[in-house]
C-alpha cells in the first residue's frame, strides 16, 4: 500500500511540475509581450509627440511670418504716408520723450522686482526647513516637486 502511495505521489509531483512550468513558460510569455508592447508604445509617443512639437513649430513660423510681414506692410504705409507729411518731425520728437520715459519707468520696474525679490527671499530664509515644500518655496511661488516647472 505505501508504494502505491510513494508512486501516485511521485505522479502527482511530475504532473505539478509539469503544470508549474508550463504555467511560467506562458506567464514569462506575456510579460515579454508585455515589455515589448510598452517598448513600442513609448517610441510611438515619442515619436508622436515629436510630430506635434514640428507641426507647433511650423506654425509658429507661420504666425511670426505673417506678423513680421503685416508690420512691415504697416511701416511701408506710414512711410509713404510720412513722407508726403511735413508735421512729421514734432511727432518724432514725441516719440523719443515717450521712449525715454517708457525706459526710465522700465528701469523703475525692474528695481521694484529686484527689491521684492529680495525681500521674498528672506522671507523664505525665516521659514523652517519644514516648510520648504510650502506653497510659497520653489520657482514663482510652487513647489520645486511641481510637474508646471518642468
Amino acid at each position: 500500500m505505501s508504494k502505491i502511495l510513494y508512486e501516485f505521489n511521485i505522479i502527482w509531483r511530475n504532473i505539478m511540475r509539469k503544470e508549474n512550468e508550463s504555467l511560467k513558460r506562458k506567464y514569462t510569455l506575456q510579460i515579454q509581450e508585455l515589455r515589448r508592447q510598452l517598448v513600442t508604445k513609448k517610441a510611438f509617443d515619442e515619436d508622436d509627440s515629436q510630430r506635434e512639437i514640428s507641426r507647433l513649430k511650423k506654425e509658429l513660423q507661420f504666425v511670426e511670418m505673417q506678423l513680421y510681414n503685416s508690420k512691415r506692410r504697416t511701416f511701408q504705409s506710414k512711410e509713404n504716408v510720412d513722407s508726403s507729411n511735413s508735421n512729421l518731425k514734432p511727432t518724432l520728437s514725441q516719440k523719443q520723450e515717450l521712449e525715454t520715459e517708457n525706459e526710465h519707468l522700465q528701469a523703475q520696474i525692474d528695481q521694484m522686482d529686484a527689491q521684492s525679490k529680495s525681500m521674498r527671499g528672506a522671507h523664505l530664509l525665516g521659514k523652517s526647513v519644514s516648510s520648504f515644500r510650502g506653497e510659497e518655496a520653489g520657482i514663482n511661488g510652487k513647489s520645486y516637486l511641481s510637474s508646471e516647472i518642468m
